[in-house]
């Protein structure tokens, strides 16, 4: 396991969003009291997407099962599915669930792994082997029209800006469906909601973020445990779309003119990842470093702090990467970290 460089700051706060303990929902505390939720996996979907289009748009309603998974290596591959996959979504307001994958080390890698999912497809898109992004997927993430749903997605299409020049738009923040839909949940919040805490509040599913996460993305094939982690995150991310729009919708009917025009408002509204420059005391890696340096190890901060342990090595990592130590010290250091966090057991985490 190795850790980012600080000049990669974006890429970071991108990656922890998804996973970070973030405040609890101010009125729906019992679904954060649950003591043990079911894991969600894409293999066994909540039936929200077929709820919704039930109810907004029974003309194109199907019965769904679990969404076909595909392993795309080849551009061919990719030529070959994603075209027919983006004339037939099968969701409401044009939306897909993306999301990507990247190598952590000393120095953050390019984006490896691209995730797209549509209503009955996952496509788990091996972008390290292919020298240039496939035409088909430069052409979908430039589609305002097409809606790309995830927690933290315009840090997603910002990192493959940065990474291939792609000037992606139609992104379309979950955190902010929710805040406009469900305010009386989320209005203390300020940052983004992360996917985990929006899995429990509207699909009654918890997320495995362990460390999969943050597994070699760019070593091919991937592992069956990495491809399945990879489609159920874009999957989820479509699932709460459409769920969020079934929860509003059961405490005040909701039109589709109503709900477009809470899309363009979301999509308007920018939504911070994280805490103003100017604050009163020191930031959670912060407090997670100082507490390692004292002496306690991940395991040890992470039960503390109720965080999940790859959390907790995230911020110790981002810390020690800004900490300015020489080279062969730090070498030390990571060492430790690399091999408390091999040894920790997963904890559960209680919000």
């Amino acid at each position: 396991m190795s850790f980012e460089r600080p000049s990669k700051r974006l890429d970071a706060i991108a990656a922890a969003t998804a996973d970070a303990v973030s405040e609890k929902p101010t009125q729906r505390a019992s679904v954060s009291s649950v003591p043990s939720l079911p894991f969600y996996t894409f293999r066994t979907p909540t039936g929200a997407i077929e709820s919704a289009m039930n109810t907004w748009a029974p003309e194109q309603y199907v019965p769904l099962g679990a969404p076909r998974m595909h392993y795309l290596v080849h551009r061919h591959e990719v030529d070959a599915c994603i075209p027919p996959a983006l004339a037939s979504l099968g969701t409401l307001c044009g939306t897909v669930g993306l999301d990507l994958e990247w190598d952590f080390g000393l120095y953050v890698g390019r984006t490896a792994v691209m995730q797209i999912a549509t209503a009955t497809d996952v496509f788990v898109i091996q972008l390290s082997r292919m020298s240039t992004v496939p035409t088909c997927l430069v052409e979908m993430l430039r589609n305002p029209r097409i809606r790309k749903v995830g927690v933290a997605i315009q840090q997603d299409l910002s990192k493959l800006q940065r990474d291939f020049g792609i000037q992606a738009t139609g992104g379309l923040e979950l955190s902010r469906v929710a805040s406009e839909l469900d305010p009386e949940c989320w209005t203390k919040r300020r940052t983004l909601i992360s996917l985990r805490d929006l899995c429990m509040t509207y699909l009654q599913h918890d997320l495995d973020k362990g460390p999969t996460r943050i597994s070699t993305w760019t070593r091919v094939p991937l592992t069956e445990t990495q491809l399945a982690y990879a489609a159920s995150d874009a999957y989820v991310s479509l699932e709460l779309f459409h769920a969020i729009l079934l929860h509003a919708h059961k405490h005040r009917p909701l039109s589709c003119t109503q709900i477009h025009d809470v899309l363009e408002q979301a999509m308007r509204t920018r939504v911070r990842t994280s805490s103003p420059t100017t604050r009163k005391g020191p930031m959670a890696h912060e407090r997670a470093w100082q507490a390692w340096v004292d002496g306690r190890d991940l395991e040890t901060i992470a039960r503390e702090r109720q965080i999940q342990l790859s959390t907790a090595a995230t911020y110790v990592a981002k810390a020690l990467s800004d900490a300015g130590i020489p080279k062969e010290q730090r070498s030390e250091l990571f060492q430790r970290l690399r091999c408390e966090f091999s040894a920790a057991p997963v904890l559960p985490v209680t919000l």
